[in-house]
């Protein structure tokens, strides 16, 4: 199982001038190194948690359908909506869509969201063939930061306001610091574990 994202998000948690507000700038001298760093505490928060802030589309590869009706688990959530779910046909190299409600439904309240075979249905054979099944899905809080939770968001600002005010790794007696304790306590009960 692997997976990338195809369409990346185009908000950020917080905009340019929420963290220029939690860094204490008024002048607009560092707005395009703040800027980066609204992406890079976005991204740093979303390796930790294993979640997708603001919305982006994911293609998830599988060599072949889980054995025994397993669910399939989508990786960063919360989901949004699971926008197909194909295979490669075994005979002709071709995809062919499967239909949500006929041949799979969505557990949407699962974490991560599930994509389970509908009642009295089979997975299709498509075992070890290169990306011989893939599902493309949404995934995020929403469009913007406006629906992120106000733990990550919070954590996303004080990575920010940590990293504009020591540009360098500290060393104080032989000990470098790392995140702030706690920055990764707000980010901890949001953790999903590694699929």
């Amino acid at each position: 199982m692997s997976w990338k994202i195809t369409t990346a998000s185009v908000a950020e948690p917080l905009s340019l001038e929420e963290a220029k507000l939690q860094c204490r700038v008024t002048a607009s001298d560092d707005d395009v190194l703040i800027a980066r760093l609204v992406v890079a505490a976005r991204e740093y928060v979303e390796r930790f948690t294993r979640r997708a802030l603001t919305t982006k589309t994911i293609q998830l590869r599988l060599l072949e359908f889980p054995i025994d009706s397993k669910p399939i688990s989508l990786p960063r959530p919360p989901l949004i909506s699971v926008t197909t779910l194909e295979y490669r046909d075994l005979d002709t190299g071709n995809y062919t869509a499967l239909v949500e409600g006929t041949d799979f439904e969505v557990d949407e309240a699962a974490e991560p969201a599930e994509i389970h075979l509908a009642y009295l249905q089979q997975w299709p054979s498509a075992r070890y063939v290169f990306d011989g099944a893939r599902v493309t899905y949404q995934t995020g809080y929403g469009p913007d930061g406006e629906d992120v939770p106000g733990a990550l968001a919070s954590a996303c600002g004080l990575l920010i306001a940590n990293w504009y005010e020591n540009r360098e790794p500290t060393i104080a007696a032989t000990i470098v610091r790392k995140v702030p304790f706690t920055i990764e306590s707000l980010m901890l009960p949001y953790k999903i574990p590694e699929l």
